[in-house]
């Protein structure tokens, strides 16, 4: 990236680039250069580098200029601007972004979820969310992040970035335990009821919530279920199936859940704020 356009952004965030943020940008980290985002290997949806990690400047200039343009409406419909030193550094597909606090204020890498209108962290350095971007989009998930009884199938598949749930026990478990480096409430265990439709979450021994997938998939927030910049739901949750069922199912890293569900829907990612979120929206 250029002088003028590091003195831009930092113009636009009234604060330094962040040495960790600009080296990446200096030099792009090779093991996402050619990293594409298709589960199937292909480019038809683009590159890592063309979304969550971007490496053209013009297109983080482009990005942090256009997230400063307008103010949105919050859930509540209070007036919400884009915070002055939040300087914006990729994007997820389904409409939310990824950004930095330049001021400092706000260690790591944050989440903006468009539709909620807030921010959560991913990871607490540059460092990490690159390291979390290869885990999701270059070598997959392995045998160790699967509990069950066919860990040794993806033992010889560590590049298979979801599970097949045709491969699946009734009840199945999925390792989602709590990382030190995470500032979200992550479940203990995550069990997959293909019988009672369900998606069972254990944050604690005596706190677990029960979601159907009806109503999981009805709470995709990805670019083609909401509006990126109204946070307008353009699915009809009417439309989705009483009997919709899970095709895949992977980790995304130590903050996410990826699923392609029976209707061939695959492009949102649930974070674990978002599920427990819809989670606590059933039970009330």
């Amino acid at each position: 990236m250029s002088f003028d356009a590091f003195a831009e952004l930092e113009a636009l965030c009234q604060a330094p680039v962040p040495t960790a943020y600009r080296a990446s940008l200096t030099k792009y980290p090779e093991t996402l250069r050619g990293a594409v985002r298709a589960d199937d290997g292909s480019d038809a949806e683009g590159f890592v580098s063309e979304a969550e990690l971007l490496a053209d400047p013009v297109e983080v200039l482009r990005i942090n200029r256009e997230v400063r343009l307008d103010s949105i409406l919050d859930p509540e419909g209070r007036e919400f601007r884009w915070p002055t030193p939040f300087l914006v550094i990729g994007e997820t597909g389904d409409g939310d972004y990824y950004c930095i606090d330049a001021s400092g204020e706000h260690e790591g890498v944050l989440q903006f979820q468009h539709h909620a209108v807030e921010f959560e962290s991913v990871a607490d350095s540059m460092d990490e969310f690159i390291e979390l971007l290869v885990e999701c989009f270059v070598t997959g998930i392995d045998g160790e992040d699967i509990e069950g009884e066919d860990d040794d199938e993806f033992d010889d598949q560590e590049d298979d970035e979801f599970e097949d749930a045709d491969d699946l026990e009734d009840e199945e478990d999925l390792d989602a335990e709590n990382s030190e480096k995470s500032t979200m409430q992550s479940p203990q265990n995550i069990r997959v009821h293909k019988e009672q439709r369900t998606l069972e979450l254990i944050w604690a021994e005596t706190d677990v919530s029960q979601i159907p997938f009806r109503t999981v998939r009805q709470n995709c927030r990805c670019a083609v279920c909401v509006d990126e910049f109204s946070g307008k739901q353009l699915l009809d949750p009417d439309s989705i199936p009483a009997d919709l069922g899970v095709l895949e199912i992977s980790l995304c890293g130590n903050y996410a859940l990826r699923v392609r569900w029976s209707d061939n829907h695959d492009s949102g990612l649930f974070t674990w704020n978002h599920l427990r979120t819809i989670a606590d929206r059933i039970t009330l």
